[in-house]
């Protein structure tokens, strides 16, 4: 139990802000939170914060904050503005932005300036970096890793329906691809150094985008659709000896060694048997509320700002994503491969 009082204010309560606030006001016994909720449209901000037993509710974060001085607050309005909101209380409070961190490098690139100007915690919204089945993959990754394996490449497809509220919609690439972008970049420490795409349509936002990022000695296929009337979310990872395959939804591992091929193949059945594993593992985690990656998400951020430390997925994460999104939409406009250059100061050596 913390001692001190924590005001945390949620600015924007649309799909994601509503859930913020549940899982906060879950919290807030354990981290003494008071809440605080903000939303520009005065009668939901009302309903939000009558929902979940909030006392105090605004219409203007400005305002919200010159009455209550929050010591950290969760951005999830819409996407572009991200940006002005970041910039007007970066100087005053820690922050979790939702992902993505903004909408051009630029912007992205200014946030982790001023992060770092007014040492402040600030938080991106990656939350499959939370996902248990992440967790997990992260561990084996990393065992193989330190064992000597190499990566090799990784696949990856995350299928859904097109939102309704088109204002909010920045595009596949942005909306879907970006999460698992930001997962193959952690679990295996690299950044990508070039990247070729085709989208659909070709012009305007895209409902559907194709990506092959190069690493130095590896490759990375991403597929991102809102195109669909279903949803799907998979990754599936190759090391020298060692296929990793995951599902975000079920929460679910196939980890895979030892596979050959066969050397002289005389029927059939001995070509199947040839192809045989040293070793399968298989698990589906346990899901229940203490594991929801955004219940997780947000006690890391708490956990951050009364640490003051840098949070798992902090601004030049985001600004990483951000800008490789942004390479590979102008690769998709350019019809050719581009290079993406890491030469920001900021940026660690991977």
């Amino acid at each position: 139990m913390v001692s001190e009082s924590l005001k945390v204010a949620v600015i924007g309560t649309g799909k994601w802000g509503v859930n913020h606030v549940r899982v906060l006001k879950k919290l807030s016994a354990e981290y003494n939170i008071e809440l605080i909720v903000v939303d520009a449209d005065a009668s939901r901000a009302r309903e939000v914060a009558e929902m979940f037993s909030v006392e105090k509710y605004y219409s203007d974060p400005t305002h919200a904050y010159a009455v209550e001085k929050f010591d950290a607050a969760v951005i999830s309005a819409p996407t572009p503005l991200h940006y002005r909101l970041a910039r007007e209380f970066i100087e005053k409070t820690d922050l979790l932005i939702e992902k993505p961190m903004a909408v051009s490098v630029e912007e992205a690139a200014e946030i982790v300036e001023l992060a770092e100007k007014y040492d402040r915690v600030v938080a991106v919204g990656h939350i499959e970096r939370f996902n248990p089945v992440v967790i997990a993959a992260k561990e084996e990754v990393d065992k193989r890793v330190d064992q000597g394996e190499k990566f090799l490449g990784a696949f990856a497809e995350r299928v859904g329906v097109k939102p309704i509220d088109a204002i909010k919609y920045l595009g596949a690439a942005y909306d879907l691809m970006v999460h698992d972008l930001d997962v193959v970049l952690y679990l295996t420490q690299r950044l990508p150094r070039a990247v070729q795409a085709v989208k659909y349509p070709s012009s305007g936002y895209e409902d559907e985008v194709y990506a092959m990022y190069s690493f130095d000695d590896a490759t990375c296929v991403l597929y991102a659709s809102r195109r669909a009337k279903m949803k799907r979310r998979n990754l599936r990872m190759q090391l020298l000896s060692t296929f990793i395959s995951i599902d975000y939804i079920l929460q679910d591992i196939v980890v895979i060694e030892g596979v050959h091929p066969s050397t002289v193949p005389p029927d059939y059945f001995k070509v199947l048997a040839a192809y045989q594993a040293t070793r399968i593992f298989e698990k589906r985690l346990l899901r229940g509320e203490e594991t929801e990656p955004l219940l997780l998400e947000d006690r890391h951020f708490l956990d951050s700002v009364l640490n003051h430390r840098k949070p798992l997925v902090n601004e030049i994460d985001g600004y990483i994503s951000v800008k490789s999104i942004a390479k590979t939409l102008e690769a998709a406009e350019k019809g050719r491969a581009i290079s993406i250059e890491w030469n920001e100061p900021f940026i660690p050596n991977r």
